[in-house]
């Protein structure tokens, strides 16, 4: 499917069992050889608790703050400087409770300490946080007051928007550096989590939202500088419908009477995402009326443009040459420009993946097609409509679907 890397943990309770003993269980060996088998980066989260210190909370004591820090610099030893580490996880939320009370006063504590510790073994390592749950305005403030800024290699933060789409995200991603802009400069932001759960929840969204809110972030993301952008997650943690945090997933859980590891359409939608766009830099954005278009290109000989719209519409792309246009889920089309040097492309609520020689992408009031929503099996009953009210020639007009044709 196309995905580079994998967040994941190991949990710091579980590999020192024993105070001043790190051993790594073999369940993290396993899946960390693994990933590196099949070369996927690994993306590691130091967190959280253990029982040795503080209660098995965030540690706030000299002694458990200490020890954090040289888990730390024994997992960067272990798994490499080759690689982002998370220090902790949503400490602003319920992962910092206890004494430590969520404040970002307390995570700076634990922040500078692991930093410095780290960075003093070893350079090169890339440590990134606050790893904060949403993206809380006053909380990151006081972070970045308190000095923050000098204890991370890029910022990490989870800009989750559901239950509403990610309409809301690029406002939420700009106001976010615009902050971090007031205390210095910006380093490399990385949203490292992100999703939309599914399933019966009043809060959920259906399967099919899921794969296209799922791709529009990821089009909002890269067009904002964002470093990393890690979906949360990959496989459902359970079978429960009306539980949110079990739905999350791309593919179904182990356990799922669909069969263990079936995609759903989110799947697919980042496949087809992933494979567009990888290795390919923003170009900028666009709106045309309901249409917004997010450009990216690895060249100056071709670009693609991710485009959807609030309503049904039609786009006019002036190409040079072949355009190809590709569906949420990757099923792809090729046109030719007309003598005009353009082709007409639909949009809708999906996103549309249109790669080629495009130099404008403009409204297009001429001609469109609409077609209903049907179950498989059943009649699609559409709509075409051409309007040359404002054209001084006749059009000529051909619609061509399997092998029937309308003229």
């Amino acid at each position: 499917a196309g995905f580079g890397s994998v967040r994941d943990e190991a949990y710091w309770a579980a590999q020192e069992p024993v105070p001043g003993t790190i051993e790594w269980t073999p369940e993290v060996v396993n899946y960390t050889d693994a990933l590196a088998d099949e070369n996927i980066d690994l993306y590691m989260v130091l967190s959280y608790g253990n029982p040795n210190w503080d209660d098995n909370v965030a540690p706030t004591s000299p002694e458990g703050i200490e020890a954090f820090a040289d888990y730390a610099v024994a997992a960067v030893g272990r798994f490499g400087t080759d690689r982002v580490y998370d220090v902790w996880n949503e400490w602003n939320w319920g992962f910092g409770d206890g004494p430590a009370g969520r404040k970002a006063e307390t995570y700076l504590a634990l922040l500078k300490a692991t930093y410095t510790k780290v960075k003093a073994a070893y350079p090169d390592a890339k440590l990134v946080g606050p790893v904060s749950a949403g993206v809380p305005a006053d909380w990151l403030h006081e972070f970045f007051e308190g000095g923050g800024l000098d204890y991370i290699d890029g910022l990490s933060i989870h800009p989750y928007t559901w239950p509403v789409g990610p309409e809301v995200l690029e406002k939420s991603l700009q106001d976010t550096r615009a902050i971090m802009a007031e205390y210095g400069e910006p380093k490399p932001m990385y949203v490292s989590e992100i999703g939309w759960p599914t399933g019966t929840d009043v809060r959920a969204v259906d399967d099919v939202t899921q794969a296209r809110y799922l791709a529009q972030a990821q089009a909002i993301s890269l067009s904002n500088d964002v470093e990393r952008f890690v979906v949360y997650n990959f496989m459902e943690k359970g079978t429960d419908d009306a539980d949110t945090e079990h739905r999350f997933g791309i593919v179904h859980n182990r356990a799922d009477i669909r069969g263990a590891y079936t995609p759903k359409p989110s799947y697919a939608s980042l496949a087809t995402s992933n494979r567009l766009l990888a290795g390919k830099a923003s170009t900028g954005k666009t709106t045309i009326g309901p249409v917004t278009d997010y450009a990216f290109a690895a060249d100056g000989s071709s670009s693609t443009h991710v485009l959807w719209s609030t309503e049904p519409t039609t786009v006019s792309i002036a190409a040079t040459g072949t355009v190809t246009v590709t569906d949420l889920y990757g099923a792809s089309t090729t046109l030719e420009p007309s003598s005009s040097g353009e082709v007409s492309v639909s949009i809708g609520s999906d996103p549309v993946y249109v790669e080629g020689a495009v130099s404008a992408v403009e409204a297009d009031a001429t001609h469109s097609l609409t077609v209903s929503d049907s179950d498989v099996g059943e009649e699609i009953r559409g709509t075409w409509s051409i309007d040359n009210t404002t054209g001084t020639d006749p059009i000529t007009a051909e619609l061509r679907i399997g092998d029937e044709t309308w003229t």
